[in-house]
């Protein structure tokens, strides 16, 4: 039984880390722990564009 991700799982993966690398800074992060802000707006924008809120995941 195969228990690794597929191609298109791993390509997903591989693109999260990679955006949210760039985008998601500790200070974006912070923005929101400190109440600044309620959520990042633009990041949530940016990921919906990707499709990704839509993507089932197992």
């Amino acid at each position: 039984m195969n228990f690794d991700f597929s191609d298109d799982l791993k390509q997903l993966r591989d693109q999260a880390r990679r955006f949210l690398a760039e985008q998601c800074t500790p200070a974006v992060v912070r923005r929101s722990l400190d109440g600044q802000e309620t959520h990042a707006a633009g990041l949530w924008r940016e990921i919906a564009q990707m499709g990704w809120i839509g993507a089932a995941i197992p």
